[in-house]
């Protein structure tokens, strides 16, 4: 029973993960917006791989004046441009926790240090939320641009909201 069970599993595992190459070979025939990091052909680059800069200074000006409401009216004839300035949006959450990181390690004591783990980690689970959404609106339709790019603005404000209350778990 449980060879049964494990065969069906891995059959699912290998379904899904053709399914979600299949998706990508699709994507591919679309023209993907010029990636201001070198991303995966929407915009954005894989958490894993986005950029650790020092701090704020590290990630440039234009990166650090993003803002939802830039790109927030793209419609999808102007997704190549949407997905450039989420890019930015996203590099600014990656340097927003690259000075919150910094900030951590100047932190004493656990009472305060715990506090800012738990909000490092909503803001770490955030910037997944962020980046999954991006990619979700990048396999979108004309028909479905409107709420995915929606879900992609909730997105944004959660990590926003994020960053507010980590700053404010603690006073250094």
């Amino acid at each position: 029973m449980k060879t049964h069970r494990l065969t069906i599993l891995a059959l699912a595992v290998f379904g899904l993960g053709l399914f979600s190459t299949a998706g990508c070979a699709e994507n591919g025939k679309m023209a993907p917006a010029p990636s201001p990091a070198g991303g995966n052909g929407v915009g954005t680059m894989p958490a894993d791989s986005l950029p650790a800069p020092a701090g704020r200074d590290a990630i440039g000006a234009s990166f650090a004046s993003a803002q939802w409401t830039d790109i927030s009216d793209y419609g999808y004839d102007r997704r190549e441009q949407f997905f450039t300035g989420l890019g930015r949006l996203e590099n600014k959450v990656a340097g927003q926790i690259a000075e919150l990181t910094a900030k951590r390690a100047t932190l004493s004591g656990s009472a305060h240090t715990q506090d800012w783990d738990f909000a490092m980690r909503e803001m770490e689970s955030a910037r997944s939320y962020l980046h999954a959404m991006g990619l979700e609106l990048g396999q979108g339709s004309p028909e479905s641009w409107a709420q995915r790019k929606e879900r992609v603005g909730q997105a944004w404000t959660r990590t926003q909201d994020a960053y507010a209350k980590v700053i404010s778990s603690t006073t250094i």
